[in-house]
């Protein structure tokens, strides 16, 4: 490998992801950046295809870590065309250029637990998706024009949590740090259901599968499910927070609000109308989401934890809750 390009570099995982690439050091590492710059980073909308060309030819990578999107579930509720502006064209910009441009490069993308509809749980590389929210929708169409270039993986995050140190830290885990070190009280639901991942562990597991050639699918995740509520009490307990400020409470109690358009995604409409893109900018890199349980617009799946034996079977063992939150704190910890 002798060349790596990491997309939304300036996000809560893709900057975790640049910052662990960089310090392997036995590759040029490139990072991108949108909205947030940050010194080393370059500046690229992926929804341009002259800047997504000028870049792939200036920085003429083997490898493409594409981290960027708009991340936040209820924000692409909102603003649905934005959202498939940053999350579908953007994609399909880079992987066009590869095809024509970048014979022998990898495309990796990171993808979600969201493509799911959470009716079952433990969810399969061969399980269907069937995505309920529009950041969900996106997301499955990028990673279908992802996978029908020959040289992709494809990784399926879930509940990401961790430190970063440039102050890009979005997630569960820190909305209930935050919370509760305010004294504020916390409503958790007890039956939504993720497996929450030590951004820490993405990077390495990636290099792995890559420098195994390994191409396809693949569910990279906390190895154990768990609800809400159950990460929240687990944080708590880690950070020496009050845990009696945290409230369970059932997801069946939120009525998600119908968006814009009538409660319909209209996907078919946008892949046809390209006129929003000149009018919209995507946010980029990792946008935070609502964690309030009463300010949830975009619906969320019940159950979307993934079963991780596929990458069990190639040697990849990913960090259990509790060593990740004690990784976190120290980490936050040597950050004073």
């Amino acid at each position: 490998m002798t060349g790596i390009l990491i997309t939304g570099a300036s996000g809560f995982l893709g900057r975790k992801l640049y910052d662990t690439l960089k310090a392997v050091g036995d590759m040029p590492v490139y990072g991108t950046y949108l909205t947030r710059p940050q010194e080393g980073l370059i500046s690229l909308d992926i929804t341009d295809p002259e800047q997504v060309r000028e870049v792939l030819n200036r920085t003429k990578p083997d490898i493409i870590i594409h981290a960027a999107a708009m991340a936040s579930v209820d924000l692409c509720e909102q603003r649905q065309e934005e959202a498939y502006d940053a999350n579908v064209t953007g994609t399909r910009n880079l992987v066009r250029n590869l095809v024509s441009h970048a014979d022998g490069c990898t495309f990796v993308f990171i993808s979600t637990d969201y493509v799911f509809d959470g009716s079952k749980g433990s969810y399969t590389e061969e399980d269907a998706p069937n995505p309920i929210n529009h950041y969900g929708k996106t997301k499955l169409e990028a990673e279908r024009a992802v996978l029908a270039y020959s040289r992709s993986l494809v990784v399926r995050v879930s509940s990401l949590y961790g430190y970063n140190p440039h102050g890009v830290n979005h997630g569960f885990v820190h909305f209930v740090i935050s919370n509760l070190s305010s004294g504020k009280q916390v409503r958790a639901f007890y039956d939504q259901i993720n497996c929450p991942t030590l951004i820490d562990d993405i990077a390495p597991a990636i290099l792995k599968l890559l420098r195994k050639k390994k191409t396809g699918l693949f569910h990279l995740c906390g190895h154990k499910a768990l609800s809400r509520a159950d990460i929240a009490l687990e944080t708590a307990n880690e950070f020496k927070l009050k845990a009696s400020l945290i409230e369970r409470v059932s997801i069946e109690r939120l009525s998600f609000r119908q968006s814009q358009t009538g409660g319909k995604t209209n996907l078919e409409k946008m892949r046809g109308d390209r006129s929003f893109s000149e009018q919209t900018r995507p946010v980029t890199g990792g946008v935070s989401e609502h964690f309030d349980t009463s300010k949830q617009p975009a619906e969320r799946p019940r159950n979307s934890s993934l079963d991780t034996s596929r990458i069990r079977a190639e040697g990849i063992v990913m960090h259990g809750f509790k060593a990740g939150l004690k990784i976190m704190r120290e980490q936050m910890a040597c950050a004073i």
